[in-house]
């Protein structure tokens, strides 16, 4: 082998290498989701707000972080629930408030002192909830790109009253489209101050 083809196939394996460091370097690894909901307690926060008729009143605000790995949460499209037959949940996102009484925490029927006033997400999604109660409908979202996945945030604001207790917490849980669960997580323990 002369010098110049020695030279050569030096700088071609060199500029080989480079590119498959560089190839390797920009590969990201796919991230991947099971295909139920996996969800987790973010934030929760209090402030003074408004009800739908203008009174004053105390708002919860939940932040709740969700990952769904095919990409199938909400039933909410176009103002009308799409929901297949077959299942059996009521909605897509499951809230609940326990007050302390007696020392033990007790599941509240909320309908007739609650309701949630408005719904948004951040990061990676847009979702609105329908006005029932604690358990609401989110908007129909699809997955897209390679993993088909969907990470987001659920934050609404729910009117507090009528409350028996001035200690609080509160329960989470979505539904996708094909009725899988996610885990259950709660809130931290909130002491209501009676000037709110």
């Amino acid at each position: 082998m002369t010098l110049v083809e020695k030279h050569i196939t030096n700088t071609f394996a060199k500029l080989l290498l480079i590119l498959v460091i560089i190839a390797f370097a920009s590969c990201r690894k796919l991230e991947t989701y099971p295909p139920e909901p996996v969800i987790t307690f973010e934030s929760g926060s209090f402030q003074e707000g408004l009800d739908t008729l203008g009174n004053e009143v105390l708002l919860y605000i939940p932040t709740i972080h969700f990952t769904d790995g095919d990409g199938n949460i909400g039933s909410l499209y176009n103002g009308k629930v799409i929901r297949p037959c077959d299942v059996s949940n009521t909605h897509d996102y499951y809230m609940n408030l326990y007050e302390k009484i007696d020392g033990q925490f007790v599941k509240r029927d909320f309908e007739e002192n609650y309701q949630c006033e408005e719904s948004s997400t951040g990061r990676n999604d847009s979702l609105t909830a329908d006005n029932i109660g604690l358990d609401v409908f989110l908007t129909y979202l699809e997955g897209r790109g390679q993993a088909n996945s969907l990470v987001g945030e659920i934050e609404n604001k729910v009117v507090v009253r009528g409350l028996k207790s001035d200690t609080i917490k509160y329960d989470f849980q979505l539904c996708d489209r094909d009725n899988n669960y996610s885990n259950v997580v709660e809130s931290p323990v909130y002491i209501i101050d009676d000037s709110n």
